[in-house]
């Protein structure tokens, strides 16, 4: 039997890399085991976070009321904040929202963007390998704007959407948002042995940023719409929406997981 010093110090050198510090074992391949405190994290802080939101819908949209009305003035001093009432999870929410309107493409601009898209789309293939990953969203914006042309050239006198129905459905879609990321955190997050203070942490500044942020997304979306055109709505909804929201959650997933831990795996291994 080795001593214990000494078996401490062949694992630290077989899981060292070359600058000799340890190598934690990937969360993918750790047996996680379900403590008492990790059962509570499963169970408990997920239904005390889904209920905080859901009694909170109303105040979430009263304080994106205010929102609108610092930021109204300064975007839009013609325009008015309307109210609506939506039914969310079970309840009716008297959501606010920035009465506006936004005008239809007109015929010229729709053959100006189109053009432009295409041109940027050939200057696209002359740019160098390394900077790919950003040459495929530019080209994935591109074709959503240039489809956004090609609808507008076929169909110039109808749109689906209206500005202010649009920004009310996307702050509906936040709302349940904000209702899905205890549940989604519960399920990809709570079930790793973080210290419960840590995903709470997680989870209420997650919650909170979305709180902040999503009055201020839209009001900027709106803003963008009006100042142009119906022609940018399409590229806003499919990059800069939900899409850019779901992101911003991952983002603070990896922070959640990327905090350090010092104690060791039934494997041996510094987890």
């Amino acid at each position: 039997m080795l001593p214990e010093n000494r078996k401490r110090r062949l694992l630290e050198t077989r899981y060292s890399n070359t600058q000799g510090r340890i190598i934690p074992m990937h969360h993918a391949f750790k047996i996680i085991k379900f403590g008492p405190a990790t059962r509570m994290g499963m169970i408990f802080m997920p239904v005390v976070f889904l209920l905080a939101v859901w009694m909170s819908f109303g105040y979430i949209g009263l304080f994106w009321e205010e929102v609108f009305k610092f930021w109204m003035p300064k975007l839009f001093p013609e325009g008015k904040i309307g109210h609506t009432l939506v039914g969310i999870i079970g309840q009716s929410v008297n959501m606010p929202y920035p009465e506006l309107n936004a005008e239809m493409p007109a015929t010229s601009h729709n053959w100006i963007n189109l053009a432009v898209c295409v041109l940027l789309f050939v200057l696209s293939l002359l740019l160098p390998a390394w900077m790919m990953p950003g040459i495929y969203l530019a080209r994935a914006s591109l074709f959503i704007q240039a489809s956004a042309s090609v609808y507008f050239l076929l169909s110039p006198d109808y749109f689906p959407y209206t500005l202010t129905s649009y920004v009310v459905d996307m702050l509906m879609m936040g709302m349940y948002l904000l209702f899905m990321i205890p549940l989604v955190l519960a399920l990809v997050f709570y079930v790793f042995d973080f210290p419960i203070w840590w995903k709470a942490l997680v989870t209420f500044a997650c919650i909170g940023f979305f709180i902040v942020g999503l009055p201020m997304q839209y009001l900027l979306h709106a803003y963008i719409i009006q100042t142009t055109s119906l022609l940018f709505l399409p590229l806003l909804y499919f990059l800069f929406g939900i899409l850019l929201d779901v992101l911003m959650f991952i983002n603070f997933y990896a922070i959640g997981m990327s905090r350090g831990r010092d104690q060791t795996s039934d494997l041996g291994r510094y987890a």
